[in-house]
């Protein structure tokens, strides 16, 4: 049974609800489970039992055992957020998603792993931890300042030191882009305004981006007007839908 609350902002609405999380969340006491949600468009605050502080992004989850902060500190995400992970040496906490998992006693990292796009991102800001791919016998460790690159393509995870003005500008709604497919640039434009696009030439979304915008500091048409020049399309926003060719 998962006791689910949908957050925005800094107000947490619950409701119950039956829901099933299948796979990556196996280590987790599935009978008694809390899960916390972000919807579209919004963010959410949470604290945890433990004093861990964590703000989701629109369109993220994370979901924990009731019994988290005595027996366990295992928590499992959809999506991205910034943790700054309460001390605890004597309890590891451990963050894991579809993709992979994180073990760290206390430190700030932010982290961003939606199903539907093709890579997943860790950046450390304090501490270091201890970054594994699922069913990878071997991890890497991460020091401050690092930005770990999961493409899930062909599991490879890759480490892009950042710059002190770079690591400084980290935020929930900051996001980077390094050479990746159009769609996951979309796929964040769309859980963070709750707009659709329509992509009347689909080669589009298969063409890599490399830019950065920040969802909290911009309105949807001051970032379409910001990408759709490196790309060479045309958009046309129509209410909550989008019209790229």
């Amino acid at each position: 049974r998962v006791a689910r609350y949908a957050a925005v902002s800094a107000v947490v609405l619950a409701f119950s609800s039956i829901s099933y999380w299948m796979g990556y969340r196996n280590d987790i006491d599935t009978s008694k489970l809390v899960q916390i949600e972000s919807p579209e468009g919004s963010s959410a605050r949470i604290t945890l039992p433990d004093g861990t502080m964590v703000k989701l992004s629109s369109g993220s989850y994370i979901t924990y055992s009731s019994s988290f902060g005595k027996g366990n500190r295992n928590v499992t995400i959809e999506g991205k957020g910034y943790f700054e992970v309460a001390k605890n040496r004597e309890l590891p906490f451990t963050l894991k998603s579809r993709n992979l998992e994180v073990r760290v006693l206390g430190t700030k990292f932010y982290f961003c792993d939606y199903d539907n796009d093709t890579h997943a991102f860790l950046t450390l800001t304090e501490g270091k931890v201890d970054l594994h791919g699922l069913g990878s016998a071997s991890g890497k460790i991460i020091y401050p300042g690092n930005k770990a690159i999961l493409n899930k393509t062909d599991g490879r995870i890759t480490l892009k030191k950042l710059s002190e003005q770079d690591l400084a500008g980290q935020s929930i709604g900051q996001y980077s882009f390094d050479e990746v497919p159009m769609r996951d640039v979309l796929n964040a434009i769309e859980r963070s305004y709750g707009v659709k696009f329509e992509v009347e030439d689909e080669r589009l979304s298969g063409m890599l981006f490399y830019g950065e915008f920040n969802v909290n500091a911009m309105t949807v048409d001051q970032i379409m007007n910001l990408i759709s020049p490196a790309l060479q399309m045309d958009y046309k926003i129509d209410g909550k839908t989008i019209i790229l060719n």
